[in-house]
């Protein structure tokens, strides 16, 4: 038989578990980003960013990078339609010969309307997939590493 301290302890390392698997993915939220954009003009990187939350697109001309929560509150208080940062690329090369894209505050100029078009290529890579994905797997091992631990603790008190 286990000695009910060392039972004990066993049971409470599945909870440090939980406390540590609810970190990792805590962690895996916060910080990693989400998306990256790159934007190149004739070839050469000209920004960078990250975490985007989403495109601000008039249907015209107007791309605005939304990168906080009150950017598309008041981008949709607007009519603006939101889209996904994947659809970024598609946007600009659909857009009028006038595109450019901004951050909604007009602070940063990713891309001036004075480039042409054909001059820009725009990179996205989403993270956001393969995070859910991680985060996935971690909670399956979860749900393993406890089935084993009931199986063990059931197998504890079964013997005499």
């Amino acid at each position: 038989m286990i000695p009910e301290k060392t039972r004990n302890l066993m049971i409470q390392s599945g909870n440090i578990r939980k406390v540590l698997i609810k970190a990792e993915k805590e962690k895996l939220k916060t910080l990693y980003p989400f998306n990256y954009v790159d934007f190149y003009i004739r070839g050469v990187q000209s920004h960078s960013i990250i975490n985007v939350l989403g495109v601000a697109y008039d249907g015209c001309h107007k791309i605005y990078l939304l990168l906080s929560k009150s950017d598309v509150k008041k981008a949709k208080s607007r009519d603006y339609k939101i889209h996904h940062i994947t659809e970024l690329n598609a946007l600009y090369h659909g857009s009028c010969g006038l595109q450019f894209i901004y951050s909604w505050d007009i602070r940063i100029q990713f891309i001036s309307q004075d480039v042409m078009s054909r001059d820009v290529q725009i990179k996205v890579k989403d993270y956001k997939a393969e995070q859910l994905s991680l985060i996935k797997e971690m909670e399956l091992l979860d749900v393993e590493l406890k089935l084993k631990r009931d199986y063990t603790e059931h197998n504890w008190m079964a013997t005499p």
